[in-house]
């Protein structure tokens, strides 16, 4: 834990200025991903998702908790 910790302070490259900023709870423009997703989620050998198990807002946000 202390080795992650130390790493996330010291090494610039360990995440985006964006999480590090947003994980230190820094005020940053929310950066919107705009890409083409599927009409259907679906993956196989397993049933198709339904409408409420698509979260397509959180597939847009550069960070979902």
């Amino acid at each position: 834990m202390k080795a992650a910790l130390r790493t996330f302070a010291v090494d610039e490259t360990s995440v985006s200025g964006y999480v590090y900023h947003r994980l230190l709870g820094h005020d940053v423009d929310d950066i919107v991903i705009k890409c083409q997703l599927p009409k259907r989620f679906s993956a196989p050998g397993l049933p198709e998702l339904n409408h409420s198990q698509v979260a397509r807002p959180t597939l847009d946000d550069a960070l979902t908790l």
